[in-house]
């Protein structure tokens, strides 16, 4: 599991659906970046890319695929392109779109949706709600119900949600919208624990994905708020932490926030990572002090039929505005994430 191979971008194609007699298709570009990708063993089920910290919608002109005013952004759109056709879903971790009145909203998310199958052709976009969902929790509701991924009661006016991909439940919390008593950042844990007991109790079912928009748990290299600290101390982020780590199931916590790449573990066990990719391309974090340096950039869960899971990052070292995207280098430090192990045989 450990072997690492230096390769370019493009590289990351073999994160798709590989096996012997099948190569993987990737989507060629000019001048790809190198990286050092670490080399899962075995054949890869599937692919999920994953990213946060955007807010941005892309535009309609061929010639300027997005209304980004950070040269950030654009580099990761330029990348998103090289990544394997065959990769299952893309996994936004909110804070996708400028919050907006509702209209306006679900044209922004229709947008995205629309651009990411005629440019990258990936079929699907899960979006989990960030701050842009505020006011609009109806609006989101709506348009996930007409993507067809949203499992929500009858007139529930939140949007958290789960979909199923290659064996793969991802649940998506809606932290942002308030709970009955006007308290925000709010988790239904009620909801939650429901969706994990059906999950881990279903044959579909070989992995489960948690992600929302606000951390569970502090991260290892950014300093939250002083009024975030105390919702990840509150006891209902602490009975989410259980949850997650007493259902065998669960291979990790993803999240968009803060704008920063980090990687942090929770529970007794450590058994549960929480990742945060909130570093897609927008203004990151100024307490985020990583070893190393801040990146940009996004990740790669990659599922392997021998039952592992892992997680590869793929970053960028962060660079001052007006650097040319091509002068971008890559960060030193990235090793995949084993988040369970393979099979035991």
């Amino acid at each position: 599991m450990n072997r690492t191979v230096a390769v370019v971008l493009l590289a990351i194609g073999a994160l798709g659906l590989a096996s012997a007699q099948k190569p993987p298709l990737v989507r060629r570009a000019p001048a790809p970046t190198k990286l050092e990708v670490p080399r899962g063993e075995g054949a890869m089920a599937a692919a999920f890319v994953l990213f946060g910290g955007i807010a941005e919608t892309p535009g309609t002109a061929a010639s300027h695929p997005s209304t980004a005013t950070t040269d950030q952004f654009r580099r990761t759109l330029k990348d998103l392109r090289i990544l394997p056709e065959g990769a299952r879903m893309m996994v936004s971790l909110g804070g996708l779109v400028q919050p907006a009145p509702s209209d306006l909203l679900a044209s922004r998310l229709d947008a995205w949706q629309a651009w990411l199958k005629s440019e990258l052709k990936y079929p699907e976009l899960t979006a989990v709600p960030g701050p842009e969902v505020l006011g609009a929790t109806p609006t989101w509701v709506k348009w996930g119900t007409k993507e067809k991924y949203f499992s929500v009661a009858q007139g529930r006016e939140r949007a958290d949600f789960v979909r199923d991909a290659s064996g793969v439940r991802f649940i998506g919390l809606d932290t942002e919208t308030p709970g009955p008593n006007g308290q925000s950042p709010w988790i239904d844990l009620n909801w939650l624990k429901a969706q994990l007991a059906e999950a881990q109790s279903s044959s579909k079912v070989r992995n489960i994905v948690v992600a929302g928009f606000r951390p569970l748990t502090v991260p290892a290299s950014v300093e939250l708020s002083d009024a975030m600290m105390k919702v990840v101390g509150s006891e209902a982020w602490k009975e989410a932490r259980r949850l997650l780590e007493s259902t065998p199931k669960v291979v990790g916590y993803f999240c968009g926030s803060p704008a920063a790449y980090d990687v942090a573990t929770f529970g007794q066990t450590k058994r549960i990572h929480q990742i945060v990719l909130g570093n897609g391309g927008g203004p990151l974090d100024p307490k985020w002090n990583p070893p190393g340096g801040q990146s940009h950039g996004f990740g790669i869960l990659a599922v392997y039929q021998n039952g592992a899971v892992e997680f590869v990052p793929a970053l960028r070292k962060a660079a001052q505005p007006g650097t040319p995207t091509d002068k971008i280098e890559p960060t030193s430090a990235r090793r995949e994430i084993e988040l369970k192990p393979r099979d035991k045989r």
